[in-house]
C-alpha cells in the first residue's frame, strides 16, 4: 500500500507531467540539446560509417555500453558464438574513463568494431541514452547507407542465433513493440531490442527519445515522426517470455525477459543491486554460456 507521502509525489508527479506548457518547454530543451549533442564529434561517426562501407557490411546491430564491461565482455562473447555474420559495433556512452579503457580492451581483443561518444550532457539516464541512439543514426547509419541497421542493450545477451533477414523480409521494421498506456494509437518499439532498414526511414524524423506526453519511453519519439506513417503490416513483432534464472545458495530465482528464443535480456545491468554482487554475476554468466 503506497504512503500518503507517495501518493502525493505521484500525483504531483503527474500534475507536472501533464501540463502542457512545461512539457513543451522540456521538450523543447530537449530537443537542443539532442540537436547540439548529435554534432559533437559527428566525423568519428563518418569514420566509422566509412570503414563499415569500405569492409562490405550492409548489416549491423550497435550496442551502447554504459559502465559495464562485464556485460560488455559476455554480449561480446556470445556475439561471436550466435552472430558471426552480423557486425556489432559498440558505441560507448559511458561516464567512467577505466570503463570505456575496459570496453575498448574488450573490443580490440574481440575484433568488434568500438567508438566513444563525447562526453553525454544529459544526468537522466533515459534521455542520455536517446540522445547516444539519435548520434548513432544520424552519424553512423545514415552515412554508411546501410541495409539493415539494429540497436541491442548491452545487456541483451544472444543465447542462440536467429536470423534477422527472414524476420525483416518485407518490412520496415522489427523489433519489441510496445503500447502506450495513456494513447491507445501510439506504440513504439523497445529502443534494446528493434532493427530496420534505413531506407524506410528517409524523408522520416527519426528520433529515439521518450515521449512523456504519450506515454512512451526511450524510442517513443519515433511514434510521431516514423513509426506512425508505416503500414502496420510492415512491422514484424518480436515473440517474448520470461524465463527464470536460478542462482543459487538459497536465493530466490532472477527473472528475465527472452526474446524471439535467442536474446536474454538482463535488465538494468549498469542499475540494479543484484547486479553489483560478483557471485551473482558470476552465476548469471555461467548460465547463460551454459545455454549457448
Amino acid at each position: 500500500m503506497l504512503s500518503a507521502v507517495q501518493r502525493i509525489t505521484r500525483a504531483a508527479s503527474r500534475a507536472f507531467h501533464g501540463n502542457r506548457v512545461l512539457r513543451s518547454a522540456k521538450n523543447l530543451r530537449n530537443g537542443l540539446i539532442d540537436r547540439t549533442f548529435r554534432r559533437a564529434a559527428a566525423a568519428e561517426g563518418w569514420r566509422i560509417a566509412d570503414q563499415l562501407s569500405h569492409d562490405g557490411v550492409r548489416e549491423a546491430a550497435f550496442t551502447i555500453a554504459f559502465n559495464t564491461p562485464w556485460a560488455i565482455d559476455l554480449l561480446t562473447r556470445q556475439w561471436s558464438r550466435n552472430h558471426p555474420d552480423l557486425r556489432l559495433v559498440v558505441i560507448d556512452n559511458s561516464s567512467d574513463r577505466s570503463a570505456r579503457v575496459a570496453h575498448e580492451g574488450l573490443c580490440r581483443q574481440r575484433g568488434v568494431r568500438y567508438l566513444p561518444l563525447p562526453r553525454n550532457p544529459e544526468w537522466s539516464p533515459n534521455r542520455s541514452h536517446g540522445i547516444a541512439l539519435n548520434w548513432v543514426w544520424f552519424n553512423v547509419v545514415r552515412h554508411a547507407r546501410l541495409d539493415v541497421a539494429g540497436f541491442i542493450d548491452h545487456d541483451c545477451i544472444p543465447v542462440a542465433s536467429l536470423d534477422l533477414r527472414s524476420r525483416l523480409a518485407g518490412r520496415a521494421a522489427y523489433g519489441l513493440r510496445g503500447a502506450s498506456l495513456t494513447h491507445p494509437q501510439a506504440w513504439n518499439l523497445w529502443a534494446g531490442y528493434c532493427f530496420f532498414r534505413p531506407a524506410a526511414a528517409e524523408g522520416l524524423a527519426v528520433d529515439f527519445k521518450h515521449r512523456i506526453e504519450l506515454g512512451l519511453d526511450t524510442g517513443g519519439g519515433n511514434w510521431t515522426g516514423f513509426y506512425r506513417h508505416l503500414d502496420p503490416a510492415a512491422v514484424g513483432e518480436a515473440g517474448h517470455r520470461i524465463v527464470q534464472i536460478e542462482l543459487g545458495d538459497g536465493r530466490p530465482p532472477y527473472a528475465m525477459l527472452l526474446l524471439d528464443e535467442a536474446f536474454l535480456h538482463l535488465d538494468g545491468a549498469s542499475y540494479r543491486e543484484a547486479f553489483r554482487d560478483a557471485s551473482i554475476r558470476r552465476r548469471i554468466m555461467e548460465s547463460i554460456l551454459a545455454r549457448g
